[in-house]
């Protein structure tokens, strides 16, 4: 198998063997260009701000009992949370505002 160096400039370079078969990447030498990367907050703001509804008066699901949620956004692990207890509460708040589209955060109320 050849090893895969990083080339001398510090460019990206993808490593492909022939010995595991055509096609099949190695590892990836680490690239020197100088890309500015937005802040973390910047790019979170931008990814959650179309799911996000214009106003708290368009969340319309339940304050307390029980909420079952669907498979895509509670895909692993509970899926049913009693919103009387406090930690299922945020646990499901943090579920749903991390997997759900703008119609869950809507009516699952997060």
């Amino acid at each position: 198998m050849t090893p895969c160096v990083p080339e001398r400039s510090g460019r990206y370079r993808v490593c492909v063997t022939k010995e595991r078969g055509a096609g099949i990447i190695d590892r990836m030498a680490p690239q020197s260009s100088p890309v500015s990367l937005p802040p973390a907050a910047e790019v979170l703001r931008e990814r959650y701000a179309g799911r996000l509804p214009a106003s708290l008066d368009e969340l319309s699901g339940p304050t307390q009992g029980r909420v079952e949620l669907p498979l895509h956004v509670a895909w692993s692990g509970l899926r049913t949370y009693d919103l009387d207890r406090l930690r299922q509460r945020m646990s499901l708040y943090r579920t749903v505002l991390a997997e759900g589209q703008r119609d869950d955060l809507i009516t699952l109320r997060p």
